[in-house]
């Protein structure tokens, strides 16, 4: 599906990253031995992940992220007709995050609350839905908030009780990639801001290469009440596949759409699956060296937040974004991919918190 929207505008945004920060050859060296545990480093490019300090969840790092965006921007929650949270590790199902933090936000009670489930493309997703609410008049001005925490911190925090770090077999290795991330944007309404686009392909026919089989409702059954060490199943090959056919297709459409070649583009920032596959996806767009850069290297695969803090960390080298539009795209679990085409030209772009 392609939409283009008019006077919408990425006002501020601001990431939330872990403060403990581990070294991942040596986070892995006990259970994978120092020759695997090097060679995933290096194969991946993450030399380090992030993590949340113990007890802080997506949505307290969300929070904490808005809050500051708040303060930043001389805002309140007042100030919002609309809140957005975007995650696939939410605090609880029921109820959703909106509602969790509403009072710590001080959003109003006829503020719009939407929590969507979505996970690598879900930033994306996140400020087409805000944008649409935008377009329809029914918000002014939407807070948009996307996170996600690792599974994979329990290998720095301690195993859930009656578990050994064996028992995740295979999972061991996701510490080489997945870290905690969170962030807050506001997106408004502007006269004057020049157009966006988003581009989104789905293919649920393929939900199976990135599926979780027990972070899900299925755990109200009573034969479904256990905790799996092998929840998070990834198909590695399926899923490079599909980001150089299907991601690839679709920022070839949305520059179609919108009549732009990527060389009238300041930067792709791509959700930050890993080194190989950004690069990869650079070389099969064509695009010049440092078009998708990799910019997660200390910080880890962060999911829907990704894209925008990488923004955070990393906005004073990205100084094209400043001159020409910004693509941004996002891809994973689903499968899904969402690009959005918008300008940050007039965009501010905090340092993110710590949490």
């Amino acid at each position: 599906m392609f939409q283009q929207f008019e006077s919408i505008k990425i006002r501020a945004l601001i990431g939330a990253r872990g403060a403990a920060s581990y070294d991942v050859a040596q986070l892995l060296t006990p259970y994978v031995g120092a020759e695997q545990a090097s060679r995933l480093q290096a194969s991946l490019g993450f030399e380090q992940v992030r993590f949340f300090e113990k007890g802080v969840t997506t949505g307290d790092a969300a929070c904490a992220a808005a809050l500051e965006l708040y303060q930043q921007e001389h805002l309140t929650g007042a100030d919002f007709d609309a809140c957005i949270f975007i995650t696939q590790s939410p605090n609880t199902v029921v109820p959703a995050n909106t509602f969790t933090y509403q009072e710590q936000l001080g959003l109003t009670k006829d503020c719009l609350f939407l929590d969507a489930i979505q996970g690598c493309a879900g930033y994306v997703y996140g400020l087409f839905m805000a944008s649409t609410l935008i377009a329809a008049k029914v918000a002014h001005r939407v807070l948009l908030l996307a996170g996600d925490t690792a599974f994979t911190s329990c290998l720095a925090y301690g195993m859930p009780d009656g578990f050994q770090a064996e028992d995740y077999g295979w999972q061991i290795s996701n510490a080489a990639i997945f870290g905690d991330g969170a962030a807050a944007t506001i997106v408004e309404y502007d006269e004057h801001s020049a157009p966006s686009a988003y581009q989104i392909d789905n293919y649920g026919e393929r939900s199976q290469v990135v599926y979780d089989d027990c972070n899900s409702c299925l755990a109200y059954r009573p034969d479904f009440l256990h905790f799996s060490p092998h929840m998070l199943h990834i198909d590695g090959t399926a899923l490079a596949r599909f980001a150089m056919n299907d991601v690839r297709a679709n920022i070839e459409a949305i520059c179609t759409q919108t009549g732009t070649a990527l060389s009238d583009l300041s930067y792709c920032i791509s959700h930050q699956a890993n080194r190989v596959l950004l690069k990869s996806l650079e070389r099969v767009l064509k695009a010049d060296y440092g078009f998708v850069p990799f910019l997660a290297a200390h910080t880890g695969n962060t999911s829907s937040a990704s894209i925008p803090l990488a923004l955070s960390e990393h906005a004073s080298d990205l100084s094209r974004c400043t001159q020409l539009p910004t693509l941004m795209t996002g891809y994973g679990v689903g499968l899904c991919v969402a690009s959005g085409l918008a300008s940050l030209q007039h965009s501010t772009i905090y340092a993110p918190v710590e949490l």
